[in-house]
């Protein structure tokens, strides 16, 4: 391996270079007060990957060509979401993106626009309801919530949660660097262990 720099931050997934891929699960099988599920497991996956970015410690007019590529990331993710949930069907989602300190917020966000979102939608099923966003700027072992919420109906207030992604639960080491970005995608099959809701409309 060299480390010119001609070979530093190479293109390895499209126009991107990809350092690494990150996956977290859990399923929840009883509440914080130890009452069983009396329906289905609340399983939850996150999906996230470190990615360079090409617009650290300078200013970048437009981002149109990054936010266009950011449909091949879109599909990756679908791809490995579908995978992570195996049998279990999505009901909610979410996005989120942490910018290394060298990046703006809006380096992070140009990859969580509609031409990264749409192929997402169609990898879960349905979806047509907004998919609820976050982001902010952080250093190595940052962390972030990632806002969820019913994939059909945004709101569906059983359905409004978060999921924590921190370097803690993934190992992520040194991400997020100073000149990258990590983007979160998170789903969840159902929302709490226990339902809460009669009438499909959730409660408070």
């Amino acid at each position: 391996m060299t480390d010119s720099s001609e070979d530093r931050y190479a293109p390895n997934f499209g126009p991107f270079h990809i350092r690494k891929w990150f996956i977290q699960t859990d399923e929840t099988l009883a509440t914080e007060t130890g009452i069983t599920a009396d329906g289905e497991h609340m399983f939850r996956v996150v999906i996230a990957a470190a990615v360079h970015n090409p617009c650290a410690g300078r200013w970048v007019e437009d981002l149109s060509p990054w936010v266009e590529a950011s449909a091949a990331l879109g599909e990756e993710f679908g791809r490995r979401i579908q995978a992570a949930l195996g049998d279990h069907h999505a009901a909610g989602y979410g996005k989120a993106c942490l910018v290394g300190a060298n990046g703006e917020y809006e380096h992070g966000n140009m990859l969580l626009t509609t031409a990264f979102a749409d192929p997402v939608r169609r990898a879960v099923g349905g979806a047509q309801a907004w998919i609820p966003s976050s982001g902010k700027r952080a250093g190595p072992g940052g962390s972030i919530d990632v806002p969820l919420a019913h994939k059909d109906a945004l709101y569906v207030r059983a359905h409004c949660r978060g999921q924590r992604f921190a370097s803690s639960l993934c190992r992520v080491g040194s991400a997020t660097r100073q000149e990258q970005c990590r983007g979160c995608r998170a789903s969840e099959q159902v929302l709490r262990p226990t339902h809460l809701s009669t009438d499909g409309q959730g409660v408070s």
